[in-house]
């Protein structure tokens, strides 16, 4: 198996500490669970983050930058599943993250809510294509920075025949249980999601019709002719 040393370097050893013990209860109320974990990283790697501030709500997903070190961390969560394995465990969740300043994209996350088996990690389902997952305590990442991108490009429907409407993640529990965890996501809206994010963390550039296609719909105005323009002349 890659460790994420390897997989992440720098930010893969700031990853390991927070996963491996090394965690911080923050002194501040966070949106969701998932919006705690992405502050927790980027303040253990950076110091102090600023509160994360809302892009939009995209159907199932949630999209938010946030400000550290005067860099920005943008990602898009959603909480929403159609079907989830019943557990006593934290709210699951799914994730995608760009961090530009560490030449970091599309990072992929799945945080099962409950503490995972590291030696057999976990898997998605995007479609027709399954990705394998490394675990590290509750969390699985993908081992391959090109399995990010594969599973981003996926979701916003890049490489599937059709946008999806839901992803499937199976993990395996640290407990004596033979039987997995399954989550299904509700993952509609992705693209959109996915393009509010890139757009924050300048990775995308913000779509804008030329200008002469912006006033393009707009109805003639016509001018009533004076009122005695109107009358018969004498």
């Amino acid at each position: 198996m890659i460790g994420p040393c390897r997989r992440y370097g720098r930010r893969a050893r700031e990853l390991m500490a927070v996963f491996l013990g090394l965690t911080v209860i923050l002194p501040v109320i966070v949106s969701s669970p998932a919006a705690a974990h992405a502050r927790h990283e980027s303040t253990h790697a950076h110091g102090q983050a600023s509160p994360e501030k809302s892009l939009g709500r995209f159907d199932a997903w949630q999209a938010y930058v946030m400000m550290q070190g005067g860099q920005k961390t943008c990602y898009m969560v959603t909480t929403k599943t159609v079907q989830a394995a019943r557990w006593a465990r934290a709210q699951p969740y799914i994730m995608i993250t760009h961090r530009p300043v560490e030449a970091s994209t599309d990072v992929f996350s799945y945080n099962a809510g409950t503490r995972l088996d590291s030696g057999r990690g976990a898997a998605i389902r995007v479609g027709t294509t399954d990705f394998d997952l490394f675990a590290v305590h509750d969390v699985a990442w993908a081992r391959l920075v090109q399995t990010d991108h594969a599973i981003a490009a996926a979701l916003i429907g890049k490489t599937q025949p059709a946008v999806p409407s839901t992803v499937r993640v199976t993990a395996w529990p640290d407990r004596a249980h033979t039987a997995a965890l399954v989550d299904v996501f509700d993952v509609t809206g992705a693209p959109a999601a996915y393009h509010a994010i890139g757009v924050a963390c300048g990775l995308i550039q913000e779509r804008r019709a030329p200008a002469h296609h912006r006033h393009a719909h707009r109805q003639p105005v016509h001018r009533a002719a004076p009122h005695d323009a109107a009358l018969p002349k004498s």
